[in-house]
């Protein structure tokens, strides 16, 4: 089962480093038109990791590929042989499909329900009326002794691409809501 927490213990006297990666596209062997890709991005991943050896790792959208939950499982078990804490936030082609293990609400029960170590995931606010956003939450920053907060990420979900209308949808007033109720309490 997936333990839920959203905090990183730093060391005395070390910064944190941060990798953001953006738009893998991550897909399937032999499923997709990823054929030929997966093992060249999964090596390029690992040697990003190795040479900036980061203490936090964020996948800020399109990690996966309409792949569905077999897709989010590949991810996950790629990101999680890495030994670092990470988290994910969606973007518009993790979900992009119809089918329904494509739903961001399917995807995220999946994401919940995976034996992970180092994953920093919550659904967290959902808008009523704007279902398709998931995983609006924080990532609290503490030091070593567990004492003092240092800072902290806040991680949101922008929504997804309407094609009926031809254009990205955006950070909605609920979230900008919940973004200060946040603000103010880990203060």
């Amino acid at each position: 089962m997936h333990l839920v927490r959203q905090f990183v213990y730093m060391p005395e006297n070390k910064k944190l480093k941060v990798l953001q990666l953006a738009d893998i596209h991550f897909g399937i062997e032999g499923k997709d038109w990823h054929n030929d890709k997966v093992d060249r991005t999964k090596k390029y991943m690992q040697s990003i990791v190795d040479e900036q050896k980061p203490d936090l790792i964020v996948c800020s959208g399109d990690n996966i590929l309409s792949t569905g939950v077999d897709g989010l499982t590949s991810f996950v078990e790629l990101m999680e042989s890495y030994k670092i804490p990470w988290t994910w936030a969606y973007g518009n082609h993790d979900a992009e499909s119809t089918a329904a293990n494509y739903k961001k609400a399917d995807l995220s029960k999946k994401l919940m329900s995976l034996d992970t170590e180092y994953l920093l995931y919550k659904e967290g606010y959902i808008e009523s009326g704007k279902e398709n956003r998931y995983g609006n939450f924080s990532i609290s920053i503490y030091n070593s002794t567990k004492e003092n907060l240092l800072g902290a990420f806040i991680v949101m979900d922008s929504g997804e691409h309407d094609y009926s209308i031809s254009q990205y949808q955006h950070i909605t007033s609920g979230q900008i809501e919940w973004y200060e109720q946040e603000i103010d309490e880990l203060q």
